[in-house]
């Protein structure tokens, strides 16, 4: 969750940033999702869903369509991950919304 904070607040350093959303796409190919950490014990639990946000923070700043297309499918990755794991419906008005629960996820994992 820091890492999603630091790059709205430090955009003047671009390639760092650009570094460090690279250093999570990895863990993503690796593991599947953002753990909570690069260590072996973290990765049971995950960081909230923030690589996307990061991603399109980068993108707005940088106008870097380019990584951002290079990317994709890791960036689709860490989506369907959260998609597949971690959503329930909840029911409002006799319609049933989609919400991510990042709570749901760790208990589940635990």
């Amino acid at each position: 969750m820091d890492d999603f904070f630091s790059v709205n607040r430090f955009v003047i350093a671009l390639l760092t940033f650009q570094g460090l959303i690279e250093n999570l796409l990895y863990l993503v190919q690796r593991i599947g999702f953002v753990p909570n950490g690069s260590r072996v014990y973290y990765e049971h639990r995950s960081q909230p869903p923030l690589l996307i946000p990061m991603v399109q923070s980068y993108l707005e700043h940088t106008g870097d369509l380019a990584f951002v297309r290079d990317n994709f499918d890791l960036i689709e990755r860490e989506f369907l991950y959260w998609m597949n794991n971690a959503v329930i419906e909840v029911s409002f008005k006799r319609t049933s919304i989609p919400v991510s629960s990042h709570k749901l996820l760790q208990s589940l994992i635990d």
